[in-house]
């Protein structure tokens, strides 16, 4: 102030306000991730720093479940499942009121991932896209797959019908497998097995069944020994196992040197045929002979296909020291025994010589037995079979001790017959049963 007189003076005065800074709350501990197990009792606090003013109210959403609302500043999920899993927002809210202007809602928004884990399960195992009984041939392929759920991935098995594993797979939902069938390996239950670490031990386990059809075949490591060499008045057992699904409907033996089908039903004293329910059939002669030499054959028939194994027996009269095993009279432990063991290696000098032999042998009983007869009455016609089989039947009575030897012409005098060998010592039963067929 510049007075008139005098010097100039300054002139001041002094005022004050409380000036009051407004602010939303602040949430601090979410953003986060959270593994809960299926079944417990879940509860989550929405933590917050106070903003101006300090009354705040809190409450809570979920994506998944839009419906919901929570107030409160507290989340409590009872006896939680997987369908609570998912993310969840907290709201934190306060009333600011700044002078001289509306009022405002300060607000604070974060979320929380709640991962809701359980044991894993198996929801579907099926072969060729069926859950039910499979039914395919053999070398067929076969598509297996295994879905799980389970949280977290699950590990999985599939088991082959044995307990083996086939294929297994880590941290995953799904399994899938494809092999060709196999009806000696794949007929039975196949397994899925699932786990996690909330499984604690006890895994989850699926099956499916598979049924594989197929012709007569061999078993696995299944040696069938097809060439027997023996003594006269041996026991020889020709012993045929296979397998096959269904199971065979029968085994046909032949006697194929002389072309004669055996019944099955024969039980002679000196030729039997033994069929069992393990898919194996026998033939058994209780005391070889030399015109019992010869090949021999079994078909074996199912309703999808056949098989045919051939024997070759030779009955040596004198054989060779070294090279051949025997059988023994007494053995009868299994067809190795009985029909005296594998036969060992012979060379093409030697079997050419035992054929001679053989051959030689019967010629002189042929004619030792023209000789007898000559002297007696001659032969009548009706004795003597030719081509004997199951299709074609002489007469109408049964034929039992069956025997396959043979005789040529009564005489080297007599005119022959129109077949050189024809079937002797066919005793003939007086029984009333049908004939062969």
């Amino acid at each position: 102030m510049n007075t008139s007189y005098g010097s100039t003076d300054v002139g001041r005065n002094n005022s004050s306000f409380y000036l009051d800074i407004l602010y939303p709350p602040r949430i601090t501990n979410l953003n986060a991730f959270v593994k809960v197990l299926e079944g417990v009792h879940f509860s989550f606090t929405c933590e917050a720093e106070p903003g101006n003013s300090k009354e705040t109210s809190y409450f809570w959403t979920s994506q998944q479940l839009p419906g919901i609302n929570i107030f409160g500043q507290y989340l409590i999920i009872q006896n939680i499942s997987r369908a609570d899993d998912g993310i969840y927002t907290c709201f934190a809210r306060n009333v600011m009121q700044p002078s001289g202007c509306m009022e405002i809602n300060g607000s604070d928004v974060k979320n929380i991932t709640i991962d809701v884990q359980y044991k894993a399960s198996i929801i579907t195992f099926t072969a060729m896209n069926t859950t039910t009984t499979t039914t395919v041939h053999h070398g067929d392929e076969v598509r297996f797959a295994c879905e799980v759920d389970s949280d977290p991935p699950a590990d999985i098995r599939i088991l082959s019908t044995n307990g083996s594993i086939l294929k297994n797979i880590n941290d995953n939902y799904l399994l899938s497998y494809t092999k060709n069938s196999s009806c000696l390996e794949d007929i039975g239950q196949f397994t899925c097995i699932s786990a996690n670490k909330h499984n604690r031990g006890q895994p989850d386990k699926r099956n499916v069944s598979v049924d594989v059809k197929c012709s007569p075949l061999y078993r696995p490591n299944y040696f069938q020994n097809s060439t027997f060499k023996t003594r006269p008045g041996t026991k020889i057992k020709l012993h045929f196992s296979v397998f096959s699904n269904p199971p065979p409907t029968q085994f046909i033996w032949t006697n194929i040197s002389n072309s004669m089908q055996l019944p099955n039903d024969t039980t002679s004293d000196r030729v039997i045929i033994n069929t069992s329910d393990d898919m194996s059939s026998s033939l058994i002669i209780t005391s070889a002979e030399p015109w019992d030499s010869g090949n021999y054959s079994v078909r074996v028939e199912n309703e999808i296909g056949s098989m045919v194994e051939t024997f070759h027996i030779i009955v040596d009269s004198n054989p060779e020291p070294d090279g051949e095993t025997y059988t023994s009279p007494t053995s009868d432990n299994g067809t190795g025994s009985v029909v005296g063991g594998i036969v060992g290696a012979v060379s093409f000098v030697v079997a050419v010589a035992i054929l001679i032999a053989i051959f030689f042998y019967k010629k002189r009983q042929c004619h030792h037995d023209g000789d007898r007869r000559r002297d007696g009455s001659a032969l009548k016609d009706d004795t003597r079979y030719e081509d004997l089989t199951m299709a074609y039947t002489r007469t109408p009575t049964d034929y039992s001790d069956l025997d396959f030897r043979c005789r040529t012409g009564i005489t080297t005098m007599q005119t022959k017959t129109k077949e050189s060998d024809v079937y002797e010592n066919l005793k003939l039963t007086p029984t009333k049963s049908s004939a062969l067929t």
